[in-house]
């Protein structure tokens, strides 16, 4: 990363990926299950990952008390959702959720060549 003071750590289940994206952004520190970041001392997660999963992911951080980045949609109900807040708020923890933009054509427009 440029950002002074900032380390990444990468995460995914595919080995392959891993050792790619390691390599290609020089990231040292990566793991292939989610639940081992918490021993790299991380202090915010950026969950981007199959639907079906965010609700799992994003509640063992949150549970964790680590600031917590979610890409939409934030889990598979609004049951779910609710429940993600309400874990947040006990841990008083944030809890984001994005809306990437990045493949609609406007965006596009704007962006640097």
């Amino acid at each position: 990363t440029q950002l002074p003071n900032v380390e990444l750590v990468f995460c995914t289940r595919d080995a392959e990926t891993l050792s790619s994206l390691a390599q290609q952004y020089r990231i040292m520190e990566n793991c292939q299950d989610y639940r081992q970041l918490t021993a790299f001392g991380v202090d915010a997660v950026m969950i981007h990952a199959a639907t079906h999963v965010h609700f799992q992911i994003a509640e063992y951080f949150l549970k964790q008390s680590i600031p917590t980045f979610v890409d939409k949609p934030l889990a598979d109900s609004a049951q779910q959702v609710e429940q993600l807040y309400e874990i947040a708020a006990i841990a008083n923890q944030p809890l984001y959720v994005g809306f990437n933009r990045r493949h609609i054509p406007l965006y596009n427009d704007y962006l640097p060549n």
